[in-house]
């Protein structure tokens, strides 16, 4: 039996609120902030939004945080993504195609720091990011069903 909460609520109501609510979250961050090279820094209906990361030392500056695609933040998506929608994992595919292209394109063997926000997603910053790289292998391992990264060392 659950406990009793303020206002009439038990714990499994509350629990499934919370669960509602970080679906939809994930939902929500999928649409506005997942992009092919990893996660925008901020979504696109934001006023301090920046398509992209260019032009003079205050400019880049400007939009350093402010929608600049980070490819490493996608480790932690990937990993809420996981918990919710274990049976889901395929729909990150793309994000892995991206990736292992750029490998093979940019700095070959690496992954640049930071995407423009938007298409083209023109790779920017430093040309080898060894997090970003890290994740990225991360993920590939994740989509494949390896159990490699599940058990300890």
């Amino acid at each position: 039996m659950s406990q009793p909460l303020e206002g009439g609520r038990n714990r499994l109501d509350a629990f499934r609120a919370t669960l509602r609510w970080a679906s939809a979250t994930r939902r929500s961050s999928k649409r506005q902030l997942l992009t092919p090279y990893g996660l925008r820094s901020l979504a696109p209906s934001h006023p301090d939004y920046h398509t992209q990361y260019f032009g003079d030392l205050h400019t880049r500056d400007l939009a350093y945080h402010q929608g600049t695609v980070w490819p490493w933040l996608t480790g932690a998506f990937i990993d809420a993504w996981r918990r919710v929608y274990p049976d889901r994992m395929e729909e990150l595919r793309p994000v892995v195609t991206s990736l292992g292209k750029h490998l093979m394109s940019a700095c070959i063997g690496s992954i640049s720091e930071i995407f423009d926000a938007e298409l083209p997603y023109t790779p920017r910053g430093c040309c080898a990011q060894a997090w970003s790289v890290a994740e990225a292998l991360r993920l590939v391992t994740i989509i494949s069903g390896s159990t490699l990264l599940d058990k300890p060392a």
